[in-house]
């Protein structure tokens, strides 16, 4: 993948040529020119630079949809040149009401998200996918602020940021939880997040 210089200086080229684009876009709303016609100041953009630029921004800058392109052969999700954006898991393929095969689709993306979507299989090569909602679990912080254990939901690994000085978990029910926030503190039969899931389901494991 590009480093952040090189995402910076396709990006720049690729503004001052979409805006000279837009100068002489016409009415309708197309733009044609012949290379001739590009004044010598405006630089030009591959194709593997513009899709080189997409997979930078789709791992840096995480999309919650996305158009995109599926490699029937090899099963990756692909930009338009052929970069890999992820690999693809299909459903049962079904017909709309107008007789359109559409193909239900998984995509484990590069930039480590799930997405689900539809892949229009009898219009073309693309799909269109929207990120997965991910499983929430919970956890117990040591708060910054107060130095109390609380209990809460997370979808992803909480870090400093979260605003704990320390973090255990995930546990596997909120009953385990919920139970190391009220009797886990300076228990010393507490060491570990299976101990939270056995002693919440004792009977006088509170005292």
């Amino acid at each position: 993948m590009i480093t952040c210089k090189q995402a910076n200086e396709i990006r720049a080229r690729l503004e001052k040529l979409n805006a000279w684009v837009d100068s002489i876009r016409a009415k309708n709303g197309w733009a044609s020119y012949a290379p001739e016609d590009k004044p010598a100041d405006i630089p030009d953009v591959s194709n593997d630079e513009r899709s080189a630029l997409e997979v930078f921004e789709f791992c840096t800058d995480i999309p919650t949809k996305y158009f995109l392109y599926i490699n029937r052969d090899t099963r990756f999700a692909t930009t338009f040149t052929g970069d890999t954006l992820g690999t693809v898991a299909c459903g049962r393929e079904w017909r709309d009401n107008f007789g359109g095969q559409r193909v239900p689709i998984s995509v484990r993306a590069i930039n480590g998200k799930l997405y689900h979507g539809t892949y229009y299989k009898s219009s073309g090569d693309y799909a269109r996918v929207r990120i997965a909602q991910e499983p929430s679990q919970w956890y117990v912080g040591l708060a910054a602020t107060t130095g109390a254990l609380i209990a809460f939901r997370a979808s992803a690994t909480p870090t400093e940021e979260s605003g704990y000085l320390a973090v255990i978990g995930p546990f596997r029910t909120r009953r385990a939880a919920l139970w190391a926030e009220k009797y886990g503190r300076n228990n010393p039969h507490f060491q570990h997040v299976n101990d939270a899931e056995r002693l919440s389901k004792m009977k006088g494991s509170h005292d």
